[in-house]
């Protein structure tokens, strides 16, 4: 039974050597010696915060000192300042200050540099600000990450913030879109389309009259097939362009195009071939 009480007193002693552990921890509010406290250590197996009492800041200008002593270097030593329960936190790294085989770690607390939202919480809802310590080492996984003590800002401190509004109503989106390209009225396009087809005719009409057309070779047997079907690709192609001008879209008239223009070419190079050897 004594063995298994040496036993037991052995690990427990060997368990709190390996633990990490910050010593002869001093928290001071400058200007004000009533707010000193001192913390024998902190230590990686303590879960309860180190400093019950809350110290109260009266002005936004204030800073508060905390410092500690360590025996061996850390990978991370840093403040968690805020909330931690509301994902609320500013982080603040510690300045190293070595005198002899001592270690001190010095944090200076300016909150004026703060979160303006992290104040804000504070001064409205008169809730107390959390100081947490982070010792770590890589590799290890008795780390300390305790509640050291707590800020209590005074409520008149002037903070000027302004919460987003990441949810509710939003303003009314407006958006203006761009005018219409100023062109031609309808009615002078058609007016225009008209006269143009007019103007086509009388040419017709007049080369009938004037024996022109009858001095030429028209083509006969397949050969005129083949003229009459490029007339009409080339007659179709002109109606897509005048739908375009008359109100068409772009896209409608490139894709009427690309299927008139195809058959155009190959017909029309068989007319051609066939019409030079008349």
């Amino acid at each position: 039974m004594q063995i298994s009480n040496v036993l037991a007193l052995l690990f427990i002693f060997t368990y709190r050597c390996l633990a990490l552990k910050a010593s002869n921890c001093k928290i001071s509010l400058l200007g004000d010696e009533k707010n000193s406290l001192s913390i024998d250590s902190i230590e990686s197996t303590n879960s309860n915060p180190a400093v019950q009492d809350v110290i109260n800041v009266s002005k936004l200008d204030a800073i508060i000192e905390f410092s500690y002593e360590v025996s061996e270097a850390y990978d991370q030593t840093h403040l968690l300042i805020g909330y931690p329960e509301a994902n609320l936190e500013s982080s603040l790294e510690g300045i190293v200050i070595k005198d002899g085989d001592k270690t001190k770690i010095l944090y200076k607390i300016e909150f004026s540099n703060l979160s303006k939202a992290l104040l804000s919480k504070s001064i409205i809802e008169q809730s107390p600000i959390t100081v947490s310590l982070l010792l770590a080492r890589n590799g290890d996984s008795k780390n300390i990450l305790n509640e050291v003590f707590q800020v209590q800002l005074a409520k008149d401190i002037k903070v000027n913030y302004e919460a987003p509004s990441r949810y509710g109503i939003k303003d009314e989106i407006t958006f203006s879109f761009r005018e219409l390209e100023s062109t031609a009225p309808e009615y002078i396009c058609k007016v225009f389309s008209v006269v143009m087809a007019v103007a086509a005719l009388a040419l017709l009409v007049t080369w009938l009259t004037s024996g022109v057309i009858s001095s030429v070779k028209f083509p006969s047997g397949s050969q005129f097939i083949y003229f009459i079907v490029f007339i009409g690709l080339i007659g179709g192609i002109e109606f897509v362009f005048t739908q375009y001008f008359l109100g068409s879209s772009i896209f409608e008239t490139l894709y009427y195009t690309a299927l008139l223009a195809a058959p155009a070419v190959l017909i029309g190079t068989k007319f051609l071939r066939g019409f030079n050897e008349l």
